[in-house]
């Protein structure tokens, strides 16, 4: 680690993390609520493997920061291969940014977006065949988001939604439990 040039190592975390923050603040997160933690891939010169070490602190330049980064690499070396090797010199391979912000509870409304609940489910109706009647049948197509527990859907029909389709057949039904998960049946 002899070529421990700081100037270069912020050239190249500072723009990073900026951008970590920026997009981890458009989501909603204050400025004060907003975290980054480093690692770095190490290994001996010549190794083809490298491991993962957490850095010591943010500040690069700090003084003893070199010397608590290779203990942390030492001791992550030792526990991982019962030994360790003198006489060899460390680099760092990968440098590593993770910008994040207060964890947050999912619920079921954030997870909509479709028309939503309360909204008229059905969107309308289109021409679908289905092989097990030998034609086309006039199908309702729904808005899952919009879709409530206690609605019973009887197939066939078509639910939408962003990242999918589901089709119900004939012999089917679906509804929607309380976590909007889909539930299809086989009369």
């Amino acid at each position: 680690m002899a070529s421990w040039d700081v100037a270069v190592i912020r050239a190249v975390l500072d723009p990073l993390v900026e951008q970590g923050r920026e997009v981890v603040m458009s989501s909603g997160v204050r400025p004060e609520d907003v975290t980054a933690t480093y690692t770095v891939d190490m290994r001996h010169v010549g190794q083809g493997h490298e491991i993962s070490v957490a850095l010591p602190g943010q500040d690069v330049a700090a003084k003893g920061f070199v010397e608590q980064l290779l203990e942390r690499f030492y001791t992550a070396y030792k526990a991982l291969y019962g030994r360790t090797v003198s006489g060899s010199e460390v680099e760092v391979i990968t440098w590593r940014v993770r910008v994040s912000g207060p964890r947050s509870d999912v619920t079921a409304t954030a997870i909509g977006g479709g028309r939503g609940a309360g909204q008229e489910p059905l969107k309308g109706r289109r021409p679908v065949y289905f092989d097990e009647l030998g034609k086309y049948v006039e199908t309702p197509v729904y808005d899952h988001y919009a879709l409530t527990p206690d609605l019973q859907i009887q197939g066939p029909a078509i639910i939408e939604q962003r990242e999918s389709t589901v089709v119900v057949g004939p012999s089917a039904t679906a509804s929607v439990d309380a976590q909007q998960n889909l539930i299809m049946l086989l009369a």
